[in-house]
Formats: structure tokens, C-alpha cells, sequence
């Protein structure tokens, strides 16, 4: 898989390799990112005729698939989402019949996949995704990540909304709400010096911390996801109208609001288990409906029909995050009132499917307090034991290329490893027992999840899991990085390098950030830091040279005058053999942090780096994927290349070899074939000279 940045989102039209238009375009991010908003953005472009590949669609329908659910078929869908005017000149059945008849001409957006549910036998809406109806349409879909298993299958391309990625797209949002540049320069320092820029990269945040900025100023912004929320929604309260005393909420004196708010949290939960973005206002009664009057007046939610076709009143709330967060409240007020590990809103969350559709509300719950963290800890580790996900070897499966972690395997370490991040010390140390029954002593820690553990410096006095891992979709920045060298200080971690043990912040501080997911932690009698790949893509990247340096740096030069040795000059018998043999014949009984090294992706590889990689090969033990690629037209000397084949370690866990434009000769390329026997898994073998 290759990606790509667009210069301009029409860019998604455009014709592949192959020729090939796509039909079928995927679009998916995180909660708050802008997926609503860019479908807002394209229509209006259409309207206006601003781009123009979207001229060559006469008809262009914004479909929002939360308004949909229940439609039967297309023209249901078209009546449904309210399209056409109920008085105007052009009847449902008659646009539908030009949408048959003229399907190239088509462009459907369907905005909200993941807030779509069909209780149908077949659903319109994967019929059209699928191509089962209006094939030669082109359809663009919209959804939250975790639903990207059920579309990716007929997408002909798929595109992910990142967000705010630079410091001007951030200025640029933020002058819309800010009242002068000096507010955003103090606005914007304050978000650098708080480390609040990984947060700001969401617009919906974003737009949540200038209101805040507007509203509070000076007193200083919050510093989680939900935090954020809590604040955000105390100034909605604060501000709900003239006249009116605000309800606290943030620091909640009254009863009475804590039960509004809770019921209110309840209702929304219970839709949110039955994939609903609204609750349905005859089911309000007693002192839920009381509690709904009440905040009618805030703004978090609107009264409106459920759909066309149904006249039923519903309450919709003004983003799917406000209701999650909301849910998350009523959580957070019955694990204190409740006092126990499970309490009966978990409960309602039987196994892990439905554990998946609630993914973010889980992770709010985290977020907002460490009893519902603990409580989602035991909740989540106890279905996955009851469904066998915490019986798999997540070791073993996080170091794979071709058959990596599940999406579901990868939420469940997700889950577990930030509930137990943000549970309080003195819960993590009563949990730190179980810990490895659910994961195999597995933390996965994510963007996020590093940066709460290296700003609590929450590993510096606690029982450390036995593996530290950083998933392979980390966001890699310079933050990442530092809070990477952060909790390294915090355990003090060690690599083990030739010449004994160092310090690994040192060693991670000596050259430029380096992807996370190129390392990974293992307790044993120390914290020991080791490389998981060695991966270079471009002239650009030079770090390489210097981090393989440090493994093997001080080992006797006796040593590495045997072990780099011509030994393919001397017979062809012997270099089958100094393939073949154990590491330990050259390092001894001393470990390195380069014996768990699974693959390496070297292009465009320098004559330096190839003679540091030589020297270093026979270290890495454990390989699975060599792919190392030359630049073209380049010559490189030939003994070089000898003496770097001559170290690969042929083993059972060799999967793919690939030496490309290296100046591979016919002495290595056939002491690579005597090697083969010694390679069962081996399924995948390319041998190019230039």
C-alpha cells in the first residue's frame, strides 16, 4: 500500500496506472476531523462551479446516511433525505428515473457510514457501495475509521482526512474565531507551550479550544479530549440564555444538574446501542423527560421529526461526539455511585462486536476518570477472555508484516492498554497482575496514549509490562519522539550494544526522530530498548548510518576483520557456510539490541550504509523481510556486495529476500541458492543485478 497527498481532494477523480476511473471513493477519519465538512465543501463547489471535474456531473446528491436508516430502497433514500422540495416542480420518482437513466452524470456523497444502521434484509445503501445498483454512478462514502473493514472491499481508492498537519492551517482556522492577531499569537504560543498541538490538529477540537479561548482567555485550556468536551459544554451551559441561571457542570454543586446531566447521558447512551443518533422523544418519561425540558434551551440537541417518512419527534444532538461524550457522563456518574468494577450500562455491552461500536465512548470514559477506566479495563479484558482475543500471541503478530494484528486484535490492545494508561497509580498497581492474562504483557501505546504516559512520566515508579509496543499507524512527529525518549528515561531503558550496555535516551537523542514503530521495550533483568526494523525510503534520510553505529560500536577490530572477511574468495563451500552460521559464533553469549530486527527496507542505499549494514547483518537474527535496493545507474563495488550477502542468516523465519541494483554476481547469487534449504518459509525471492 502506497500513500499519497492530494494536492486538491478533486484529485480522488482521477484515472489510476491503469487507466481506470474510480467510481467507488472511500473517505475516512477520526471523530471531529471534517468528513461532514468536506462534503459541505464539495457541494458547495459544485454549486458554484469552482472545480472543475465536478462540471461533468449534472446531478450531485449530499446524502446524510443518519437520515436514511430506515429506507427500503432508492426512491425511500431520495424521499428520506429531504432532497427536493415537498412543493417543488420535481417529484422523487422522476429523479430517480434521470439517476437510472443517466448514471455517469451522477456524483452521490454518503456522508456518515458510521452513523448508518439498516434492520432491513438488504440495505439500498451497500447495494449502490457494492455496485448492485446504479454501477456507473460515482459514489463517495464518508465514515468514521473503525467501519473502514465493511467499505474498503468495492473502493477503488480510499483517502484519509488527517487534519490541521502544519502550523499555518492551524493560524489560518484559528484567525476566523480570534479576535485580532495579538489574541492569536498569545492563542497560539499557548497552545505550543502546552503541547496542545496534536489536539489542535483536529478542527473540531480546535474550534472547541478558540470558543474556550473566548470564553476563559487566560485561565488556562484543558489538556484531554475530554477535558475539552467537559468545558466546552460548561460554556454552552454558562452561555444558554439571558435571563437564565447557568446549570454547573464542571464543578457540579446541584443534584438536580448532576441527575440532568446523567439522565441525559443515559438517553443517549441507549441510543447509541442501538445505533441511534437521536432519542426518541416518546420514549422520554419521568424524570428524564423533566431533565430534557430542562436543557432543551443549551444547544446540545434539537428537537426534529426522525424522518420524512416518519413524524415521530426526535432529539438529535448536535455531533455524534457530544452524545458520546454525554453517554460517557452518565458512565463516569454510575461506576461513583455504583463502586464496583462492572456496573449495569457496561454490562449492556456483551461482547466485543458491540464493544466496537462503542469504541469511543470507552475511550471518552477512560479520559474523563480513573474509576471508569478501571471499570473498562476489567469490562473489556473480561469479554475479550470470554472471546478468546486475549489468548492470541500478540508479540508474535505486532513483529508481522503479512499477517498482522486484526482490526478487532489491534482495539482490544488499544482498549486495554489506554484504559490501564489512565487509571491512577494506585490502580494500575492493583492491576498490574492481571495485566498479563489479557494482553500477554502487551502496552500498545498509540500517539496519545505515549504522550499521556510521558507527560505523567507514568512508568518512572510502576511495575513496567513486560513489551512496549507502538502500532505500525503512530502518528511519527517530533513530539512522539521526545516522549519516546521520555519514557525511556522514565524505565531506564538500556540497549545492548557490542561493547555492553548504554543508555537508550542517549542513544535516541544522538540523531534525528526516528519512526516509533522502528523500536519496541521489553522488560527483562532491565528495560531493554530494541530495533524492530531498519527501514530507509530516500536519498533524505541519513540517520541510519548512525543509529546501526551504536550496536555494534567498540567491538575489537580483530572481530570485525574475521566476521566481514573475503570469505566468497576462497571457496565457494566456505561462503555457504559463513551464510548459514550462528550469531553467536561472532557475538558470543553477549545479547544485542539488533538480535530482534524482523525487516529491512533499505532503498536507495548509500556505499557507507551498505558497509555499516554488512557489519551489522550477522547480528539480526530474527529476520523475516530483507528488501535492499541501489540507486539506479549507480555502480557499487562488487566485493562490497559479496561481503554483505555473505552475512545474511538463512533461517525458518526468512520469509522474502529482495537485492536489487547492488551489483549482485554470480558467486553470492549462487551461494544464496545452496543457502535455500536452510530457508523453508522462504516464499518470496528477487535477485536483480541492475
Amino acid at each position: 500500500m502506497t500513500q499519497d497527498k492530494l494536492e486538491d481532494y478533486t484529485d480522488m477523480f482521477k484515472e489510476d496506472e491503469y487507466d481506470r476511473k474510480p467510481t467507488r471513493m472511500l473517505v475516512y477519519g477520526r471523530p471531529g476531523i471534517g468528513k461532514s465538512t468536506f462534503c459541505k465543501k464539495a457541494a458547495y463547489d459544485w454549486s458554484k462551479a469552482l472545480k472543475e471535474v465536478l462540471m461533468n456531473f449534472y446531478i450531485f446528491l449530499l446524502i446524510k446516511l443518519r437520515d436514511v436508516c430506515d429506507s427500503e430502497d432508492i426512491r425511500d433514500v431520495l424521499r428520506a433525505s429531504k432532497l427536493l422540495a415537498s412543493d417543488g416542480p420535481i417529484s422523487v420518482d422522476s429523479l430517480n428515473d434521470y439517476i437510472i437513466n443517466n448514471q455517469d452524470k451522477v456524483l452521490l456523497i454518503l456522508d456518515g457510514y458510521d452513523e448508518y444502521s439498516c434492520a432491513k434484509a438488504h440495505s439500498p445503501i451497500l447495494e449502490i457501495w457494492r455496485g448492485e445498483q446504479l454501477r456507473d454512478c460515482h459514489v463517495i462514502v464518508t465514515t468514521r475509521q473503525l467501519k473502514c473493514d465493511e467499505l474498503i472491499g468495492p473502493s477503488h481508492v480510499q483517502l484519509e482526512i488527517q487534519g490541521f498537519k502544519s502550523w499555518s492551517q492551524i493560524v489560518t482556522f484559528a484567525r476566523k474565531f480570534l479576535a485580532g492577531e495579538q489574541d492569536l499569537d498569545e492563542f497560539m504560543s499557548y497552545l505550543k507551550e502546552k503541547d496542545l498541538l496534536g489536539m489542535a490538529e483536529m478542527p473540531l477540537l480546535l474550534l472547541m479550544l478558540c470558543i474556550l479561548w473566548k470564553a476563559k482567555h487566560h485561565e488556562g485550556l484543558p489538556k484531554s479530549r475530554a477535558d475539552i468536551f467537559t468545558q466546552f459544554i460548561q460554556t454552552m451551559l454558562d452561555h444558554k440564555g439571558e435571563g437564565q441561571q447557568p446549570i454547573p457542570f464542571v464543578e457540579v454543586t446541584s443534584n438536580e444538574a448532576r441527575e440532568d446531566l446523567s439522565n441525559l447521558g443515559k438517553a443517549a447512551y441507549e441510543a447509541l446501542l442501538q445505533d441511534r443518533l437521536y432519542v426518541r422523544c416518546s420514549k422520554l418519561l419521568g424524570n428524564i423527560s423533566r431533565s430534557f425540558q430542562r436543557l432543551s434551551k443549551v444547544g446540545l440537541f434539537q428537537i426534529v421529526n426522525v424522518t420524512s417518512l416518519n413524524p415521530e419527534k426526535g432529539a438529535y444532538f448536535i455531533h455524534k461526539s457530544v452524545q458520546e461524550f454525554l453517554a460517557v457522563w452518565h458512565i463516569k456518574e454510575e461506576v461513583l455511585s455504583v463502586k464496583g468494577d462492572s456496573t449495569p450500562s457496561l454490562s449492556k455491552v456483551e461482547s466485543f462486536e458491540q464493544i466496537v461500536k462503542m469504541n469511543e465512548v470507552l475511550k471518552f470514559a477512560c479520559e474523563l476518570s480513573t474509576e471508569a477506566a478501571c471499570a473498562v479495563f476489567c469490562h473489556v479484558g473480561s469479554v475479550g477472555r470470554k472471546e478468546s482475543l486475549s489468548e492470541c500471541d500478540f508479540i508474535e503478530l505486532i513483529q508481522q508484516i503479512e499477517k498482522p494484528l486484526s482490526q478487532n486484535q489491534k482495539l482490544y490492545l488499544e482498549l486495554i492498554s489506554h484504559s490501564y494508561i489512565c487509571c491512577s497509580a494506585e490502580k494500575r498497581q492493583d492491576l498490574c497482575s492481571v495485566f498479563p492474562s489479557y494482553t500477554g504483557g502487551v502496552l500498545f501505546l498509540d500517539s496519545n496514549q505515549l504522550n499521556i504516559t510521558a507527560n505523567g512520566h507514568l512508568l518512572k515508579s510502576a511495575v513496567i509490562p513486560d513489551f512496549i509496543f507502538f502500532p505500525r499507524y503512530v502518528v511519527d512527529s517530533e513530539k512522539s519522539y521526545r516522549n519516546l525518549i521520555t519514557v525511556a528515561e522514565d524505565t531506564n531503558a538500556v540497549i545492548l550494544s557490542c561493547s555492553g550496555e548504554k543508555k537508550a535516551a542517549d542513544f535516541l537523542q544522538k540523531f534525528p526522530r526516528r519512526p516509533l514503530k522502528e523500536f519496541f521495550l521489553k522488560r527483562e533483568r532491565k528495560i531493554i530498548l530494541y530495533i524492530l526494523q531498519l527501514r530507509k525510503e530516500g536519498i533524505d534520510d541519513t540517520s541510519l548510518t548512525e543509529m546501526l553505529r551504536e550496536p555494534i560500536s567498540s567491538r575489537g577490530e580483530s572481530t570485525q576483520v574475521k566476521r566481514v572477511g573475503d570469505s566468497l574468495n576462497e571457496h565457494d563451500n566456505e561462503t555457504a557456510s559463513c551464510l548459514n552460521k550462528n550469531t553467536d559464533s561472532i557475538t558470543g553469549p553477549t545479547p544485542n539490541s539488533l538480535s530482534c530486527v524482523r525487516n529491512i527496507f533499505i532503498y536507495d542505499i548509500e556505499r557507507q550504509e551498505m558497509k555499516m549494514l554488512a557489519d551489522c547483518l550477522s547480528l539480526c537474527t530474527s529476520l523475516r523481510w530483507i528488501y535492499i535496493v541501489g540507486k539506479p545507474f549507480e555502480s557499487i563495488d562488487a566485493r562490497l556486495t559479496e561481503t554483505l550477502v555473505s552475512h545474511i542468516i538463512f533461517t525458518d523465519r526468512l520469509v522474502r529476500l529482495l537485492l536489487e541494483d547492488i551489483n549482485l554476481t554470480a558467486k553470492p547469487a549462487a551461494a544464496i541458492a545452496r543457502s535455500l534449504h536452510e530457508a523453508p518459509s522462504l516464499r518470496w525471492l528477487l535477485l536483480v543485478k541492475e
